[in-house]
Formats: structure tokens, sequence, C-alpha cells
């Protein structure tokens, strides 16, 4: 494929600028700021986080470029870094946020800030042997109760880059996350690779014995690019959600015009609602996404498998084109191995398309005014579903898809196996069994 041959240059080039640019920076210590570790205070977050802050401005003004999070455990507040060139940013201890969530402060969009937010960041790799640990629970408690109307869902994401090109992710874990993990949006030659997303079920089962009802993470997304030239490879993610989602870029965009050009392979994913595209909404700028392939992929228990969605909209259009899923093992999904269709999500609170009962509520309309078309899945088992549906495939009667092909896909389900879902759509099945619409 033209996309792996194009990326995988990039990629190599980006892994020698990144080798020269790592053997000629000095380390500076976030502790030469003022940052004090292991005390769990709002008071002390804050001086963390600004001593991170002023670490990257005297990192880049004497031009040493490597900001360096020593093995402790530091509490923290929202980090917020812009406009620096060829940075690096070393965390080989812990960066936990603190607790204290009516603490945290709103950004100047009305939403509350990320736990770090990087804008226009240009040659920036964030990599070391630590962890960043959102200790999202109350958060998630606060997206449960917002269905009482007392409470708003309004939690913060971790990782935020926007409008930046080239950055590098590699080796750090990423654990509970109150909202997205790695939200990458209008970015330009990507790679993140060796890396861990994780949501801690261990503790979520202590609450639910200590209080008596489950904790479960909401809209805790591992990593969701809006971005062109992308590759994610060798990962590990367990997040409850979805695992990779990537999301549509559009004409207003600075960067990224179209989600365009990414590989993203070679990894596990435990508990999670799907390798994702979407959801893509109508938009007067075009949403896009073109040119995606995930291969060589093992699914654990997820909620959902392959999951490609649509958002309902009043104006505007999109497309959905050239995606392929391939050697993709998945193994007990919970409800859809093979999800194509709208969204299904609602929220707490009420928000959402609302298409969660179905097909035993077939109120969920599709889209007419994204366009799918050349959707490839090779290579693709599904073990015990536990869903008799080996999949759903579902396009609009005025805009149906087109240039489907399902070949050597193989579903098995626990329950007896009824047909697929099919409708509106152009598909050629080879060697797939069942065999589709």
């Amino acid at each position: 494929m033209i996309i792996q041959q194009n990326l995988l240059k990039y990629v190599n080039l980006f892994i020698v600028f990144v080798s020269i640019f790592r053997n000629t920076c000095a380390y500076i210590s976030i502790e030469k700021f003022g940052a004090i570790p292991d005390k769990m205070e709002t008071k002390i977050a804050e001086i963390n986080s600004r001593s991170i802050e002023k670490a990257f401005e005297f990192a880049h003004k004497t031009k040493e470029r490597m900001v360096y999070v020593p093995n402790r455990t530091y509490y923290i507040g929202p980090i917020e870094v812009s406009d620096l060139d060829q940075m690096y940013f070393t965390i080989n201890g812990t960066l936990r946020a603190h607790d204290h969530i009516r603490n945290w402060p709103y950004g100047d969009d009305g939403e509350r800030k990320p736990i770090m937010n990087f804008y226009n960041m240009n040659q920036f790799v964030m990599n070391g042997r630590g962890e960043i640990d959102g200790q999202g629970y109350r958060w998630w408690w606060m997206a449960i109760l917002s269905a009482t109307g007392k409470t708003t869902d309004d939690r913060p994401h971790m990782i935020n880059i926007e409008k930046s090109v080239d950055f590098e992710l590699h080796g750090l874990t990423m654990i509970n996350s109150p909202r997205f993990h790695v939200r990458l949006q209008d970015l330009k030659n990507v790679y993140l690779h060796h890396f861990v997303i994780d949501v801690d079920v261990v503790s979520q089962r202590e609450m639910k014995k200590k209080h008596g009802v489950p904790m479960f993470p909401l809209n805790t997304d591992g990593i969701d690019p809006y971005a062109e030239n992308v590759r994610i490879t060798n990962f590990q993610i367990r997040n409850y959600d979805d695992a990779i989602a990537v999301k549509p870029c559009n004409g207003g965009y600075k960067y990224c015009t179209c989600s365009s050009n990414m590989i993203i392979s070679d990894g596990v994913v435990h508990e999670s609602v799907g390798l994702s595209i979407g959801s893509v909404p109508p938009n007067d700028e075009d949403a896009c996404i073109r040119n995606v392939l995930f291969k060589d992929i093992q699914m654990i228990r997820p909620i959902k498998g392959i999951y490609v969605k649509t958002n309902r909209g009043t104006h505007g259009n999109g497309s959905i084109s050239h995606i392929r899923y391939e050697n993709i093992d998945i193994d007990t999904p919970e409800w859809w191995g093979i999800y194509i269709g709208p969204q299904q999500q609602s929220q707490p609170d009420g928000k959402g398309e609302g298409c969660m009962k179905y097909p035993a509520d077939p109120d969920c309309p599709t889209e007419p005014d994204i366009t799918i078309h050349d959707i490839h899945l090779k290579n693709i088992t599904i073990r015990n579903s536990l869903n008799p549906y080996p999949g759903v495939i579902r396009c609009n009667e005025t805009n149906p898809c087109e240039n489907f092909v399902f070949e050597d896909v193989t579903v098995t389900t626990i329950p007896p196996m009824r047909d697929y879902i099919c409708e509106n759509i152009g598909m050629k099945s080879i060697n797939s069994f069942p065999v589709p619409c």
C-alpha cells in the first residue's frame, strides 16, 4: 500500500532526527525550579505545575531542550506549554493529577483545563520509564451523577496536543484519565510506540466491595488522533472505551484537513469499545477520514471490536473512505464484534445518539450526509461472541455504502447465530463465514 511506503519513510526520517536531537540535549530537572515530590496538597500541585512550565521556558531559552522528571512522585494541577520547538520531555517518575476536582480550573473555552496541554509544539518528544496518573475515579462518579442534573460532566483530558507538527511519544504508562488519555487535535506527523494505557479495574472492584456499586469509566478513550501521517505501534490498552478512535479533521484546521495516512499495528487491547473510526458528523468544512490501516492487533473481551461510526447533523457533509482492518483477532466480544453505522452511545446526562438498545429498539437513523466507501476487512477472526448477530452494517438509503470487501472474515457466537444486519450496502464477500449481507 502507498500509505505504508510513504508513512514508514517518514517514520524512519523522524527516528534519525530524534536520535540526533536527543544526543545534543542536556537534562533540566523540574526540581531545579521548585518541584516538591511526594506531597498531596492542591497548593503543592500548583507549585509543581508551575515548576514544569518554568523548566520548559528555561530549557527552550538556553537551548538545552530537555525537561526531566526524576524518579519520584509529583502531584500536579493543569500544565500549559505552548509555542516551543525541538523540546524533549522525559518522565522517569510519576506525575499524578490532584483529585480535588472542585478546585480544577476552567479554561477560556469554558471547559476544564487538560492535565497537560501542549499547543503549537513542533518537533516535540515525550518519553521515559514513568507514569502519568489522572486519578479519574472521582471524575467518573461526576459523569454518572450528571444523570441527576446536580452535576455537569465536564471532565478534563489527560494529555492534549494541539496544532503541532512532528510529535513522538514512547515508553510511558498512562492510567486512569478523567476523560481521553491522549487527544491529538490538528497534528501532522505523529509517531506513538511502546506505551501502555490502563484503567485500574482492581481498584474498581474494591470500590464495588466497599460501596456496593461499580465505578465505570466513561469516555476514557485511549488515543484520539485528529491528524495526518500517523504511526501507532507496539502498545497495550485497557480502558473500557474506544482504544484508538480516529477522529475527523476538516478544511478549517491548520495542519490536518483530513485525518489520513495512518498505520495502527502490533497491539494488544483488553476490554475496550473498539478500534474505531469516528464519530464523524457532517461539517460545513467537510469532515474527513481517509487511508487508515489497523493491522496485527489482538482484542481480548472487547465491548466492541471493529467500530466505524457516524454522528447525526443538520448541515455540512463528510466522508469515511479507504479503511482497512487486517489480521485482527477478537476474543469474546461482549456486544458487537463488527459494527458499522450510527454511533450508539448515550451519556448519563442524556447526550449522545441514543441508539444503545438497537436492534431491540429500531429507532436509530443513519446519517445521509456522510459518504462511506472502500472498507476492507481481511483475515478477521471473531470467537465466542456473546451477541448472536455476527455484525451490523447500516448505511443510508439515499447515500448507500459502496465497495465493501469482507475477505476471510470468520465469526463464531455462543448464542445460536443469526444473519448480519445489513442496510443499503454494496458488498463483496470472499471466503467469509457467515456470508455477510
